[in-house]
């Protein structure tokens, strides 16, 4: 869910708070757009890098995606050289050696080099999150279990997502069978909560992840993942730039949603 809150979005998001400009018929100046998060125990890996797009032409990631970058990650593991991968999104930078996992409770610094230009970041990842009491292998509608979780060194506040993972990934037949699984995301102050039928019209199997974020990670995901129209750049974390460097450790269960 977290791995792109659809970068796209933030790229059209940056435009539209510059389309004016060519309305006063002065000429757009494209943004750099970086987001990369970090999750405790896994790899660094899917870190986007793309350049802002102006609205009178079609929104391209893969057009737009920078793969020339030099993306440098710094945490205890010393410098981490990030490499580029090309893929359907136009392409991410991630580390080559799959066996430096991020760390618990610990400070990492960004830095992308673009030629001409540095952006940077940084952020203290949260402790391992774990669950205290499991969400239920199977939920009844309208039944709604609690489940509960424990997730320390956050911005205090805890990200709940569901995600249909059947074969139709919860596409209706008239939808595009590109676009991403039916997923719902939402955010609670308490470590705990019960499945929100709502996020959930699809009956079948779903994965459910909960995630202790930091305040980037957090703010971020206020600003561009609950699917606002504007964004605002108090809410990035990257400098000299647009976007978010921030992290996340997570814990997730499979659950089928049946009648």
């Amino acid at each position: 869910m977290l791995q792109r809150i659809i970068t796209s979005t933030i790229m059209i998001a940056a435009a539209l708070g510059l389309v004016s400009c060519a309305d006063n018929g002065i000429a757009y100046q494209s943004e750099t757009v970086i987001e990369a998060y970090l999750y405790v125990g896994e790899p660094i890996r899917d870190v986007r890098v793309y350049r802002t797009q102006d609205l009178s032409g079609p929104i391209d990631q893969r057009a737009a995606s920078v793969t020339n970058a030099v993306v440098t990650i710094v945490g205890p593991d010393g410098p981490i050289h990030l490499r580029f991968v090309d893929d359907d999104g136009g392409g991410h930078y991630e580390a080559a050696d799959k066996t430096i996992r991020v760390a618990p409770s610990a400070h990492y610094t960004l830095s992308v080099d673009i030629v001409g230009a540095q952006y940077t970041g940084s952020t203290t990842t949260p402790g391992v999150t774990t669950w205290v009491t499991p969400i239920a292998d199977t939920l009844r509608h309208p039944v709604a279990d609690e489940f509960a979780w424990q997730g320390d060194g956050g911005d205090g506040h805890w990200l709940v997502s569901f995600t249909c993972t059947d074969t139709t990934g919860g596409r209706l037949p008239y939808m595009d069978a590109k676009q991403p699984p039916l997923s719902s995301t939402y955010f609670t102050s308490i470590p705990r909560s019960s499945i929100q039928w709502g996020s959930s019209p699809w009956f079948g199997p779903y994965r459910c992840v909960v995630y202790t974020p930091d305040a980037n990670l957090f703010k971020w995901f206020t600003a561009v993942g609950l699917g606002g129209p504007f964004f605002d750049r108090r809410y990035s974390s990257i400098d000299g730039g647009i976007g978010v460097f921030g992290s996340a450790s997570r814990v997730e269960a499979s659950v089928m949603v049946t009648r």
